[in-house]
């Protein structure tokens, strides 16, 4: 009779640990979710929210997911007084937000520096703000950002002082800087 040598188990402790941890894992959900901002705003927009919870939706992602110095050129005089919006703030959650029109259309506007000035007993203060956007030629598109809000009584002004973009159609944007000139 021939003596069989038992074979070597692959289920020794270490082994067994992996697999249950691996499974736990992998009930637990982890790694599932949004793995970017867009995907997070997706996920989380609903058809029929108002512009504000939009807003406070994208604040919760961009604080999850940081944003990256978006790449761009600085915009012109011309292509800055070419962005329109409104904007307000709301006081109650800090948030400042808003609308803005690109009329531009030869560049993709993803930054706009906001100045925000507020007015209290006729004392102005004047902060810096800036807003990472994505706000294709010709199109409107929505912005946000955390507001130190003033007294309650406050008023506030608000202006576009510059912004950055990716240029979609260079020929068209050299033929409008020649005459702007």
């Amino acid at each position: 009779m021939l003596n069989r040598i038992p074979e070597r188990s692959t289920q020794g402790p270490l082994t067994s640990l992996l697999r249950k941890s691996l499974l736990l894992l992998t009930v637990a959900g982890v790694g599932c979710g949004p793995r970017t901002y867009e995907d997070c705003v997706l996920d989380r927009v609903t058809e029929g929210m108002d512009p504000y919870s939009v807003a406070v939706v994208e604040q919760a992602c961009r604080e999850k997911f940081p944003e990256q110095t978006p790449q761009g050129t600085d915009l012109l005089d011309f292509e800055v007084n070419a962005l329109q919006g409104r904007a307000g703030p709301k006081t109650a959650s800090g948030i400042f937000s808003g609308s803005l029109y690109n009329g531009n259309d030869a560049i993709a506007v993803t930054e706009v520096q906001i100045a925000v000035t507020t007015t209290t007993d006729g004392e102005e203060s004047t902060r810096l703000y800036r807003a990472i956007v994505d706000i294709p030629p010709q199109a409107a598109g929505e912005f946000s950002f955390k507001l130190l809000p003033g007294e309650p009584d406050a008023s506030y002004s608000w202006g576009i002082l510059s912004a950055k973009g990716i240029v979609t159609d260079q020929t068209t944007r050299q033929r409008k800087i020649r005459q702007s000139q």
